[in-house]
């Protein structure tokens, strides 16, 4: 603060000096650097430095005040937090989310109650905490999945956006052999040594890839060599329908009893059971006790079995080969000359049986199926809109809705042209 008095002077001698004046000179505006602002990080805390002015502008006196805002965004609209009246040059703040990314800013206060500019915003994030819970959830042959938790309610948790680093090593982490990073709280591990055991460990990285510190170092070797137990035999595949018209049908098993864990199944498919003309092998992930194919060719039946192959990769034997499943395609079969059904005989309590014929163009067709002693038990009609191969189905009852009784039966089929009619008989054996 500066004080000024003016007195006039005459010929004759100085006059009464004036009243006192006083101002004070403005402040200086508080500098800051992104590689200095910054201390004292945490996974909730930060600490926010700046220093009093630059040499160009001048620094301001030690009991210079100041004022230090922070914002979660770089324009500083929202919520915003300021600290005023600070004489130090430092401003810490506590409470704060975890791996999150906060702006700061300051200015100085001058004496007369007027403020500065404020310094350009600077940012940075709260650390991240380290994971807990490291744990393998699946271990296999040559590979293995390493998974933890976000944190843990002593410290808290991190956001989702949190990456992580895990790492794998043979020797105590002397040299990694793997590392992956990830925002998902697993990594998986693959090709890796038969029988070697391997240490997993993982960090956190917080916005800005700031580390946290590691979690504990868990251990395991790939596979079980401790075990050469073979895996017992599954349940036979079986067909989740007994017939196809797309070429594609989904085999389901049910895995084997035993101790052995079940690292993977292989499935054979073939036109045989029992046979050796299995034309397809597969893996199966032990975890999905299904296989679905679309590369079936009409007009053969085929068949499945399966083994399990353990974590140590000793197989068990074959399952026997479950139903079949009978493919139908009829945009690829030749005409059908004589029309016929399948499975044939068949059981109304297990599903219906499949008929097939051919037209030779768009036409009305009429199925009736009488009894051996001519008694209409069933009657179907509709109209084809184009020719060729059709299926159609009967399910073993008749139009009352009742199972017929077993024994044999008469199908005529009608087909009725633009200027044609054409009829054909077949038989059909219904049995249970």
């Amino acid at each position: 603060m500066y004080r000024r008095t003016l007195t006039a002077y005459t010929d004759y001698g100085d006059s009464i000096p004036s009243t006192e004046l006083s101002t004070y000179t403005s402040a200086a505006s508080p500098a800051a650097s992104q590689t200095a602002a910054f201390s004292n990080l945490s996974p909730g805390a930060i600490t926010f430095s700046w220093s009093s002015g630059t040499a160009s502008e001048g620094f301001n006196p030690g009991y210079t005040a100041y004022e230090v805002s922070r914002a979660e965004n770089g324009d500083f609209s929202g919520a915003v937090s300021t600290t005023t009246g600070l004489v130090a040059l430092s401003s810490s703040s506590s409470g704060l989310a975890i791996n999150a990314t906060y702006y700061f800013r300051a200015r100085a206060l001058g004496l007369d109650g007027a403020h500065t500019s404020f310094t350009s915003f600077l940012s940075t994030s709260t650390l991240a905490v380290a994971p807990a819970d490291p744990a393998f959830t699946g271990v296999f042959l040559d590979s293995f999945t390493f998974a933890w938790s976000s944190g843990s309610a002593g410290t808290g948790f991190n956001p989702s956006w949190t990456l992580y680093e895990a790492q794998i090593s043979t020797d105590g982490f002397y040299t990694l052999s793997g590392s992956s990073v990830t925002a998902a709280r697993e990594a998986s591990f693959t090709n890796l040594s038969l029988g070697t055991f391997y240490s997993a460990r993982v960090l956190s990285l917080n916005n800005n890839g700031v580390p946290s510190a590691f979690s504990a170092a868990v251990s395991t070797a790939p596979g079980n060599f401790t075990d050469l137990e073979a895996p017992g035999q599954p349940e036979p595949p079986q067909p989740t329908s007994r017939f196809s018209y797309t070429g594609q049908a989904t085999f389901a098993w049910y895995p084997p009893s035993g101790a052995a864990a079940v690292y993977r199944y292989w499935l054979e498919i073939g036109t045989t059971p029992g046979a050796s003309d299995f034309l397809f092998h597969h893996s199966v992930p032990a975890a999905t006790l299904s296989y679905s194919t679309d590369t079936l060719d009409s007009g053969k039946t085929y068949y499945a079995r399966v083994r399990a192959e353990s974590l140590a990769g000793v197989l068990g034997e074959f399952s026997d080969a479950g139903d079949g499943v009978t493919v139908w395609i009829s945009g690829t079969e030749t005409p059908v000359s004589k029309p016929y059904n399948w499975p044939n005989p068949f059981n109304p309590s297990e599903g219906a049986t499949n008929i097939g014929f051919h037209l030779e163009a768009a036409a009305d067709v009429t199925l009736k199926i009488f009894t051996l002693q001519g008694r209409l038990v069933h009657e179907k009609k509709a109209n084809e809109a184009s020719g060729g191969n059709k299926v159609w189905q009967w399910n073993g009852r008749n139009d009352r809705g009742t199972m017929v009784e077993p024994g044999g039966y008469v199908a005529l089929i009608t087909k009725r042209y633009s200027g044609k009619t054409s009829s054909q008989r077949f038989k059909i054996a219904v049995l249970y």
